[in-house]
């Protein structure tokens, strides 16, 4: 399975630093100030992947709208603030055999799966098995979420920036394994 590959190939982050320095609270511009306030007011903190965007105002803010909407059009929920249990949750690394899974999410997460390799080439098959649970409208919506987290989880991982612990994982979760070092 190459969802299991990618988890068990993610460092647990322990011992690992941010690769820049991120922004502190009095630098961030006055554009992204009513930001920051917002998210201190819903994670108690400002949010360390924020805080490397916040050099670039302009380009932070048309992510934030750019998340907004494609947060608004979810097709599938995207955690356990969402509905998922943390049973579902800790089983996603098996989601091909576990019964927990609907054959639309399998589908989704097949899907997801595909595009996140480093070549974007869907294979047909996943293509049509995608559109026997969805229609065009819920496909966009998902390639748009799917895309997204693609570009965050890349963005963090370039940049090894700490995980906020806002998604906790189970501690047997192979993504909390030491990444294998070749």
């Amino acid at each position: 399975m190459k969802l299991a590959r990618f988890l068990r190939e993610l460092p647990n982050g322990s011992n690992l630093a941010m690769r820049i320095e991120g922004l502190e609270d009095s630098q961030f511009s006055w554009m992204l100030k009513p930001m920051s306030w917002m998210m201190k007011r819903q994670f108690g903190k400002v949010l360390n992947p924020f805080r490397a965007w916040g050099y670039r105002p302009g380009l932070t803010i048309a992510m934030a709208i750019f998340t907004q909407s494609v947060e608004a059009s979810k097709v599938t929920a995207g955690g356990s603030h969402a509905g998922i249990s943390e049973e579902k949750l800790a089983a996603i690394a098996d989601y091909v055999e576990n019964p927990l899974f609907t054959p639309a999410e399998r589908a989704a997460l097949r899907y997801a799966e595909e595009m996140t390799q480093s070549s974007i080439d869907v294979p047909d098959e996943v293509f049509e098995e995608l559109k026997r649970h969805f229609n065009t409208q819920q496909i966009v919506d998902l390639t748009a979420t799917i895309a997204m987290e693609n570009m965050r989880a890349r963005f963090n991982r370039a940049l090894q920036i700490e995980s906020d612990g806002i998604c906790r994982l189970p501690a047997h979760h192979p993504a909390l394994a030491p990444a294998a070092r070749a």
